[in-house]
């Protein structure tokens, strides 16, 4: 399903004032999927939906594909 696909990352580390985040992210997801992501406070969600749509400090990646991507990735 490559080309239905809207979200690849490979191996993505997520860091904020040089603080890793969420490191090792691996995700994908394709047009029209419904995404939950769930977990404890403070555990990186918001860090991560920040990341997806480019409003987060530093994301490091050796793969990153995107449909559309804004802001610096």
């Amino acid at each position: 399903m490559e080309q239905n696909l809207f979200l690849d990352f490979k191996n993505v580390e997520i860091k904020q004032q040089n603080n890793i985040i969420l490191n090792e992210v691996n995700l994908k997801i394709n047009q029209g999927e419904f995404v939950y992501f769930v977990g404890k406070t403070g555990s990186g969600k918001s860090s991560l939906l920040k990341a997806i749509y480019g409003d987060v400090g530093t994301v490091a990646y050796t793969h990153l594909r995107a449909h559309e991507t804004r802001g610096n990735l």
